[in-house]
């Protein structure tokens, strides 16, 4: 008699998991598309809004400036900035994808890749727009 009812048990059992398992599965891999397609998201928006700044700051001309806060999130892998092009690589599952703001002047400077929130200073310097990392 227990025999019968330790193996019913384990037949609801193994019911049980087989039926929860997958949609666990399925939580999980939707979970991991959510939190890439919001880095790729944060990250768009970060450099969209640098890039704007610079093209506000250069047409002033020097000596404007401005201080603005962004998010990196944590799968940048390089920021660059090339002539007129602000460059983020970010990771993701499906590669690494370029995310990228073409400004209206040149464009030097350094950012981190780091993950974190930062207050960027936008400057305006002869020939162009300078980024950095602003001091408090």
């Amino acid at each position: 008699m227990k025999l019968q009812i330790a193996t019913e048990y384990l037949i609801i059992v193994s019911f049980a998991l087989m039926v929860l398992i997958p949609y666990v599965l399925y939580l999980y891999s939707a979970s991991q598309q959510y939190q890439e397609q919001n880095s790729l998201t944060i990250a768009s928006e970060s450099v969209k809004k640098i890039g704007e700044a610079c093209d506000w700051i250069y047409l002033q001309g020097e000596p404007a400036k401005l201080t603005l806060k962004i998010v990196v999130p944590k799968n940048v892998e390089n920021i660059t900035f090339i002539n007129k092009t602000i460059l983020w690589k970010v990771r993701s599952s499906a590669g690494l994808s370029d995310i990228y703001y073409n400004c209206l002047s040149n464009v030097t400077g350094y950012l981190s890749n780091r993950e974190g929130e930062y207050f960027v200073s936008v400057e305006a310097i002869e020939g162009g727009v300078n980024i950095s990392v602003a001091t408090s």
